[in-house]
């Protein structure tokens, strides 16, 4: 069984960054660095909160 990857603030907010540019999706983000574009979409309602 796989264990859970933590990935570190200052990556999550550049990732969720990203996808926030016109023209981007999250799941091409998400391919591009290499992770389930599922996970990023749990960052962006953090993201939301923390950043308002």
């Amino acid at each position: 069984m796989r264990q859970r990857t933590s990935y570190p603030k200052p990556f999550k907010t550049q990732v969720v960054q990203e996808c926030l540019q016109p023209g981007a999706s999250v799941a091409s983000v998400a391919m591009s660095h290499g992770i389930n574009a599922n996970v990023v979409r749990k960052w962006l309602p953090l993201f939301w909160r923390a950043y308002g």
